[in-house]
């Protein structure tokens, strides 16, 4: 019998395996709290490139020649022999712009991967609302970088699913070319059946837990709208799986894949069937449209991105979080990604001919 509540933690802690309580161990050290002054400064530069000397490489010109430039709010500050530009740890880095703790990153990102509501996430990370949701989508866009080098290979399902157009947000909807008058959210659109004013997104999943969907059109797609969206995601010699829908067998050609198509009002065609795109769309549309109540189109990729990752992938929580943190916190940050620049993105820039948002 255990005599405390520790020991018999302990007696499940060290029954794990090897990996296991590395993960563990792993977790427990970056959950304690880093001081504000160098938080950063320590987690960067076990991270990111650095010289002998342990400086970081200038994010300008990518020179090694630099030498430390002083102290800036307890912050060491860098110049760069070649381009004379000064930067610090964090300059063109992930923390970008960022005066929040780290530690709070990471407590924001456990709030992330529970798929928790802003208002929850801010609660618990000690942060505004405002910054929650920038933060949200700053980790969004760093899962961007990582899904556009996504291939799907063997048995891949592809099939298209529709969202209404949203301008969730928007204080100037007038300005808008929305084409109709302001509605609520779960109304019906003003026009029936694949109208322009849906948003039509066409997505792919194998069997390994790998997916990709990007906005693409508005109604119906046609092939270059498929092609565009999924033909280099498919990889040749894969096995398309579609349903009846006329551009999938121009789409498995330009790919140089197989084509299995799903005769009209059939569930499957042998030993295929499309149930786990399906499933996809199903918790897609749970989380963005029940979980977080309707998302705006101008972010509507991003969410996609938020559902393959965080539902879809096979990975498991541990290994998510470890991405989270050294692959998507040690990326370059673009000037969109900065915090006063997410809220100005086009609310609908399908009529630009922008299928990456």
């Amino acid at each position: 019998m255990f005599t405390t509540a520790v020991d018999k933690l302990l007696s499940q802690f060290f029954a794990l395996s090897a990996e296991e309580r590395s993960c563990i161990l792993e977790v427990l050290v970056d959950s304690q709290p880093i001081n504000n002054s160098d938080g950063v400064e320590s987690f960067l530069s076990k991270r990111l490139d650095v010289s002998r000397s342990g400086r970081p490489a200038c994010p300008h010109c990518s020179s090694l020649k630099v030498v430390k430039n002083g102290r800036h709010c307890g912050t060491q500050r860098f110049i760069c022999r070649d381009c004379s530009k000064s930067f610090g740890w964090s300059s063109g880095s992930f923390f970008n712009h960022c005066k929040k703790e780290i530690s709070q990153w990471f407590k924001y990102v456990q709030c992330f991967m529970d798929r928790l509501p802003l208002r929850e996430c801010a609660r618990r990370c000690g942060i505004s609302l405002d910054t929650s949701f920038k933060w949200r989508h700053r980790l969004l866009d760093g899962l961007q970088k990582i899904h556009n080098s996504v291939k799907l290979t063997g048995v891949v399902e592809a099939d298209e699913v529709y969202f209404s157009i949203s301008y969730k947000g928007s204080r100037k909807f007038s300005a808008q070319p929305a084409g109709r008058e302001p509605k609520k959210r779960g109304m019906r659109s003003t026009k029936r059946g694949l109208s322009d004013e849906k948003v039509c997104v066409p997505t792919a999943v194998n069997l390994e837990g790998k997916s990709t969907g990007v906005v693409c059109n508005l109604g119906k797609p046609t092939t270059a709208n498929l092609k565009t969206a999924l033909g280099c995601k498919i990889l040749p010699g894969s096995t398309l799986v579609t349903d009846s829908l006329g551009g999938y067998p121009l789409l498995a050609e330009s790919c140089k894949a197989k084509h299995v198509q799903i005769p009209s009002k059939k569930h499957k065609k042998g030993i295929f069937n499309i149930q786990l795109i399906n499933y996809y769309h199903s918790a897609l549309k749970a989380m963005t449209n029940i979980r977080f109540r309707g998302v705006a189109t101008k972010y509507l990729n991003n969410y996609i991105v938020y559902n393959n990752f965080v539902t879809f992938a096979k990975e498991s929580f541990m290994e998510k979080i470890k991405i989270l943190k050294n692959e998507i916190f040690t990326i370059g940050v673009e000037e969109r990604s900065f915090s006063v620049n997410i809220s100005k993105r086009d609310p609908l820039p399908l009529l630009k001919d922008q299928y990456l948002l």
